[in-house]
């Protein structure tokens, strides 16, 4: 029922509304700033969509933002959507984080005096943002202002069209944690020889040397 909700909504929304939209792309950013999130970059495809996603660093967030993003729990996911299909999707935010911050109110937080500077932040966050449509074949790329996580970050990516759904996951590193695990010796050193690991290749042998196992052991 909540997806026909949405179709339905999307039919209601104007024509002009649409244009508008689709005049208002994402500008690119400079390769300076695209060159680290941009080599982690993971990319799932789905028929006639290809989606591409990264999840920045606390640095490079205020790299490309000019603001501490990371300050207010805020951490920019780079999303690029290809849609090679014959007709146009729509990005929900909502669905990478239901309490996702939206460009203009993201910007607010670091408001100050300053008309001036209010207004050129403002703008830097707008022109940023992803900015729906997807065309027919079309691409479009810009930030996703989601809440911070630190280490690895869950993006869920939902796509509606008439009549259709897509919707791609991915689990992205988050650069800058460092965590126990890979502070620790115990956790990196070499455990066991080459000659001691066997690597299965099919399901059936795996499954034998589990079977294989004794039931208890005393250490």
């Amino acid at each position: 029922m909540g997806f026909r909700y949405i179709i339905r909504r999307m039919r209601a929304i104007p024509l002009f509304a649409l244009l508008l939209a689709g005049c208002a792309a994402t500008g690119p950013l400079p390769e300076d700033e695209l060159k680290n999130y941009r080599e982690r970059l993971i990319t799932r495809s789905d028929g006639d969509l290809t989606v591409s996603t990264s999840v920045l660093s606390d640095v490079e967030s205020e790299t490309v933002y000019g603001v501490p993003l990371a300050e207010k729990g805020i951490q920019p996911v780079w999303v690029e959507v290809e849609n090679h299909d014959e007709i146009a999707y729509w990005l929900l935010s909502p669905g990478l984080d239901p309490n996702f911050f939206p460009a203009s109110e993201a910007a607010d937080a670091f408001t100050g005096d300053s008309r001036k500077v209010n207004r050129k932040l403002t703008q830097r966050f707008e022109q940023l943002a992803f900015k729906n449509p997807v065309p027919p074949d079309g691409k479009v790329s810009g930030f996703v202002l989601s809440n911070h996580d630190e280490g690895v970050k869950m993006v869920q990516l939902d796509l509606v069209a008439s009549g259709h759904l897509k919707s791609f996951s991915t689990i992205s590193p988050v650069p800058g944690f460092y965590a126990d695990y890979k502070e620790r010796n115990a956790f990196t050193q070499e455990r066991y020889t080459t000659e001691e690991i066997i690597n299965y290749t099919s399901d059936e042998s795996f499954r034998a040397a589990l079977e294989a196992l004794p039931c208890c052991v005393t250490n």
